[in-house]
């Protein structure tokens, strides 16, 4: 072959030469070729070129060995390269993931029912105090109900009349011993009567004015029946009589007050301030013989200018009566006793009746 031109042996010879960077397996095989195609073995050119091209094919063509290496090599490298592509999750990976997906699914869902039970609640609460509100509305309004004389006075009779014609009875307390109201069922037949009752005397009488009445008169027999119970009834009446002694007297000093004209205005209106019940003087009855009169008892914590406006206000009373209200006043002595109750609380603008 001319020697501008690449020979096959050169060409194969290089190809051998790079493959043997793969492996020292190819080594000995390309020196082998090496020393073959020098010319010193003695052969033809024809025949030497066959025999070039057969080692050449059996150095390039790996043994069975060398296949198995190679083969586990690749093999080695592909499932590497398998393992770096496969998914890094594992099944069981997947599945704790499904767990953790499904928990905060149950969470969200705890978290919706506790913001709905607090909405729940909320809107219980407002109920709640919506109705405590009508309950104080209804009994505010119960004891500011005006209720007119005729209209008491005729429940009293309609209730009478229920008892001794009819023979209902109002039920404080049921068999169980639990306290009974007036529009119970057991008391509903004797309500019903004293309504009808009033209505017939008063037919333009409001049901509202007449049952409020009702309920009065049946809370008033229910304190009633408690005392008889409890033996606090003698004590209970002392009591009131007191109580309307006081006030009635009250009532005569302000009315002797109002007629009072050596007083100013801006006096009047201070001592008015002052006359209360709670600053009148307790009396005990006291019968000497034939004539009744009251005991008075003092008032140590009462102060000096308001005993004196007192006794200014009781002699205008006295000059302010009729004949028949002289007669039937009964005298006043000031006694030694001393009443046992505490000086009130009073407002600044009344401190100065008191010590």
């Amino acid at each position: 072959m001319a020697s501008g031109s690449s020979s096959p042996t050169h060409f194969l010879g290089d190809s051998i030469a790079d493959s043997s960077d793969t492996g020292s397996e190819y080594g000995e095989d390309l020196s082998v070729l090496k020393s073959g195609s020098s010319g010193e073995n003695n052969i033809s050119p024809r025949t030497g070129r066959t025999a070039m091209v057969g080692a050449i094919i059996d150095n390039v063509t790996p043994s069975a060995h060398n296949r198995k290496r190679h083969t586990e090599r690749s093999s080695s490298t592909i499932n590497k390269t398998t393992h770096e592509l496969q998914p890094t999750t594992p099944s069981s990976r997947l599945g704790s993931s499904k767990e953790c997906e499904i928990h905060n699914v149950l969470l969200r869902k705890m978290d919706m029912l506790a913001k709905q039970n607090e909405l729940i609640l909320l809107k219980l609460d407002e109920v709640l105090a919506e109705k405590s509100k009508e309950c104080t509305a209804r009994i505010s309004k119960s004891k500011q109900v005006n209720v007119p004389a005729e209209i008491k006075s005729a429940v009293h009779d309609g209730y009478k009349c229920g008892s001794e014609a009819k023979n209902l009875n109002w039920t404080i307390k049921d068999r169980s011993g639990n306290s009974l109201k007036h529009n119970s069922n057991e008391n509903s037949q004797m309500t019903e009567h004293i309504l009808s009752f009033v209505k017939g005397m008063y037919p333009s009488a409001q049901n509202g004015v007449i049952m409020v009445s009702i309920e009065r008169y049946f809370e008033s027999l229910k304190q009633k029946e408690h005392k008889n119970l409890t033996g606090k009834t003698e004590h209970h009446k002392e009591k009131m009589m007191r109580y309307s002694r006081k006030k009635r007297k009250m009532t005569s000093r302000i009315a002797a007050l109002n007629e009072k004209r050596s007083y100013s205005e801006e006096k009047k209106k201070k001592v008015r301030e002052a006359l209360r019940v709670d600053m009148m003087s307790s009396e005990e009855e006291n019968i000497s013989g034939d004539e009744a009169c009251f005991l008075v008892k003092d008032i140590p914590w009462r102060s000096e200018e308001f005993s004196s406006i007192v006794k200014e206000l009781d002699q205008k009373t006295t000059k302010m009566q009729t004949p028949k209200s002289r007669r039937l006043y009964v005298k006043r002595i000031k006694g030694t006793l001393v009443t046992t109750r505490p000086k009130p609380n009073l407002a600044a603008n009344v401190q100065w009746a008191v010590k």
